[in-house]
């Protein structure tokens, strides 16, 4: 159960990590999220994976390409994008990028990028109604009736 708990805060940490890391270096960005709640979409910011093969693992020698910041901010210049505010290179070949909605729609066609999502707010619900029907319900609640619900401790 605890592997499955940790699975989904880590998708929803990635989801909403765009404006809290730049290049594995702490650096806020509260305006990004100032007013926003969960569900909710940031304004003109964006995720860009880039398609396999387009950039180079940190860990592989130069003469296999570009690093991925370096195919960001070639991207990020040809699509009039602000700043990026944050680069994968180890789960998936993306970054994270601030630009307006038609600038995005372009970019999402350029060869190298394999698709562009809007970056939204994400988070955990502390309690889940309706469980599956693994024990969940009992595991939380010692005495009968069972309420339908599964509240994380």
């Amino acid at each position: 159960m605890r592997s499955i708990v940790l699975l989904a805060l880590t998708g929803s940490l990635m989801l909403a990590a765009c404006g809290d890391l730049a290049n594995d270096e702490f650096t806020p960005d509260s305006k990004a999220h100032e007013g926003l709640s969960v569900g909710d979409y940031i304004p003109n910011r964006y995720i860009v994976v880039l398609k396999p093969g387009v950039a180079r693992n940190m860990s592989e020698p130069e003469s296999y390409g570009p690093r991925v910041i370096d195919v960001a901010n070639s991207l990020m210049a040809t699509y009039s994008g602000e700043s990026i505010p944050r680069v994968w290179e180890h789960a998936l070949e993306g970054f994270c990028a601030n630009i307006n909605r038609a600038d995005a729609n372009e970019l999402a066609l350029d060869p190298r990028v394999a698709y562009v999502e809007p970056d939204g707010v994400a988070g955990i619900g502390a309690t889940q109604n309706n469980p599956p029907n693994w024990g969940l319900d009992r595991i939380d609640q010692r005495n009968l009736p069972l309420d339908n619900k599964y509240n994380y401790n």
